[in-house]
C-alpha cells in the first residue's frame, strides 16, 4: 500500500489589490483564474493500476500567497487539489476545492459569497474539450461567509476527474487547472 499524497495548494499570481479609489461603478467582467506556473504532479501521483485504499493523510499547511483579486475590491481565493482524491473521490479521482481567504476589502464585499464557480481541467493539446464542473455556493454554509480566520473551509468537487482520464490531460507531467467566477449582477 503506497502512502496517500498530501493535497497540493494551487495559488494564482501575486497581484496588488485594486485601490478603493478605482471606479466601483464599472461592472466586473467574468474572471478566469488560470494558475501559472502549471501544476506539476509527481509521476507516481496518478495510479496506473486499479486504485487501492489509502490511509487519510493530514492536511498540508496552506501557502501564504493568494490568487489575484476577482471583484472590484478583491475576493481572495485558493484552489486546493488532491491528486489522489479526497472524501468520496479518495483513491479514484482528482479532487478540486476552492476556499475563500481573508482579504483587505472583505468589509466592502457582499457576503455570503453567492457566485457560481466553474472548475476546468484543460487539454494542453486542445484535442478534447476541457473537463468541467460548476457548483453554486450554499449561502448557509460557513465556507461562503466572510472569513473570520485566515481562510474558510474549502468547498468543491471531490469527484472532479477520474484517474483514468487524467493521462489525456497531462503534458510533460503537468496539469492545467482553471476556475472561472462570473460576477455579473454585483
Amino acid at each position: 500500500m503506497s502512502p496517500r499524497r498530501a493535497p497540493i495548494d494551487v495559488v494564482g499570481p501575486q497581484s496588488p489589490a485594486p485601490s478603493p479609489i478605482t471606479n466601483p461603478s464599472t461592472p466586473p467582467r467574468p474572471s478566469p483564474l488560470p494558475w501559472h506556473p502549471p501544476l506539476l504532479l509527481p509521476p507516481d501521483s496518478i495510479p496506473s493500476d486499479p486504485p487501492r485504499p489509502h490511509p487519510h493523510s493530514p492536511r498540508c499547511p496552506l501557502p501564504t500567497s493568494t490568487s489575484a483579486p476577482h471583484h472590484p475590491f478583491g475576493y481572495r481565493l485558493y484552489l486546493r487539489l488532491y491528486p489522489d482524491g479526497d472524501g468520496d473521490g479518495r483513491g479514484t479521482h482528482l479532487s478540486l476545492f476552492m476556499a475563500l481567504a481573508k482579504g483587505p476589502y472583505d468589509d466592502l464585499l457582499p457576503w455570503p459569497f453567492l457566485h457560481k464557480v466553474t472548475f476546468y481541467l484543460l487539454d494542453p493539446w486542445r484535442r478534447r474539450p476541457p473537463l468541467r464542473e460548476t457548483f453554486a455556493p450554499d449561502p448557509h454554509s460557513t465556507s461562503f461567509q466572510q472569513p473570520r480566520g485566515q481562510r474558510n473551509v474549502a468547498s468543491g468537487s471531490p469527484l472532479f476527474a477520474p484517474h483514468g482520464q487524467l493521462q489525456n490531460y497531462l503534458k510533460d507531467n503537468t496539469l492545467y487547472v482553471k476556475a472561472v467566477l462570473p460576477f455579473a449582477g454585483l
